[in-house]
């Protein structure tokens, strides 16, 4: 549902881009039965993330970064130089689509998008139907220390428009 969301308007009908304020934006009831893609995680990616943050359920999952749970929307909230992020989406859409992969937003954060051995500003790939595709975006820091600054993600097809709510907290590297 999240990937169907449009900005929300405040009281005077302007567009809000707080995502702490709005979240991801208002779902589109409309668009809720053909999302075109969707960020496929189970049981074992959240005991992961779970593990990752501390808490120690016995599963034996292997921890990953809070930032790389499989979800539809992204939030570093300490970025010291740049990360790594890791999504898998899946078309839902019962065709072929081809996805164009680009960054809106603060110019504090640097958004750009692996394709074969490089990091790229925008970049396409083909997700057939009912398949998975691997996704990876590097943010980086552009400056804007310790404030959170956000932006959105935005994946385009023909007929899909799935926005991912980007929010990151850039830091200075502190050696004690």
């Amino acid at each position: 549902m999240i990937t169907t969301a449009h900005p929300t308007v405040n009281e005077k009908g302007h567009k809000v881009h707080d995502p702490f304020a709005q979240g991801a934006g208002e779902v589109s009831a409309l668009r809720l039965s053909d999302p075109g893609l969707v960020f496929p995680a189970n049981t074992g990616d959240w005991l992961s993330w779970l593990d990752g943050q501390g808490i120690d359920l016995g599963s034996g999952a292997p921890p990953i970064a809070g930032y790389d749970l499989n979800q539809a929307s992204v939030q570093v909230s300490a970025l010291v130089a740049s990360a790594d992020v890791h999504r898998t989406v899946k078309n839902v859409s019962g065709h072929a689509e081809v996805y164009h992969a680009s960054y809106h937003g603060s110019s504090h954060l640097g958004v750009s998008f692996e394709q074969g051995s490089a990091f790229v500003p925008t970049t396409s790939f083909r997700v057939g139907a009912g398949k998975t595709r691997k996704l990876v975006m590097r943010l980086a820091s552009n400056g804007g220390l310790g404030h959170y600054w956000s932006g959105r993600v935005i994946l385009k097809s023909k007929k899909h428009t799935v926005t991912v709510p980007v929010v990151a907290r850039p830091e200075s590297m502190s050696v004690d």
